[in-house]
């Protein structure tokens, strides 16, 4: 089963780096639009009509209406809660865009490498520096494994 899981990962990831090659995934806004998609703070009902001009790019202007969150959410705050869509859209986006580049190198393996402080979840600290092949989908071990408010790891590339 394990096999299977890994296998479907590797392709999304294939997936996801030729569609960001083409030009499909580079877009900023289309991540944070998927962060909207999955987010707790996000109410169901509201998910589909969250578009990108509720969700302003001004950092000193948070817009997202108190209608849209869950209790959680309004508890958190809209600034807290478009921060972590933001920078949760922001790192995925760059480690796709960074894994891109190091396989375009010819590199075989990339490392994961966390922030190292007090932010960081277990999951990123156990996981710091450990090498990968290029071809593993890091934004799905993060996002089935991670549990940072936001993940802030990147890539190392490697060559064995």
């Amino acid at each position: 089963m394990l096999t299977k899981a890994i296998q479907y990962a590797r392709g999304v990831a294939n997936l996801i780096r030729t569609r960001w090659r083409m030009g499909g995934l580079s877009r900023l806004d289309e991540f944070i639009l998927d962060e909207v998609r999955v987010s707790m703070y996000i109410r169901p009902e509201a998910k589909q009509a969250v578009s990108i001009d509720i969700l302003d790019t001004d950092p000193k202007t948070y817009r997202l209406a108190n209608d849209v969150l869950t209790r959680e959410g309004v508890r958190l705050g809209s600034k807290r809660v478009l921060t972590a869509l933001r920078m949760n859209a922001s790192h995925r986006l760059s480690r796709i865009k960074n894994i891109s580049r190091i396989s375009d190198a010819g590199f075989p393996l990339f490392s994961l490498m966390a922030s190292n402080d007090e932010r960081d979840c277990a999951w990123c600290k156990a996981n710091n520096g450990k090498k990968l092949p290029i071809d593993t989908d890091i934004n799905w071990l993060i996002k089935e494994n991670c549990t940072c408010e936001y993940c802030r790891c990147t890539v190392r590339p490697h060559r064995r």
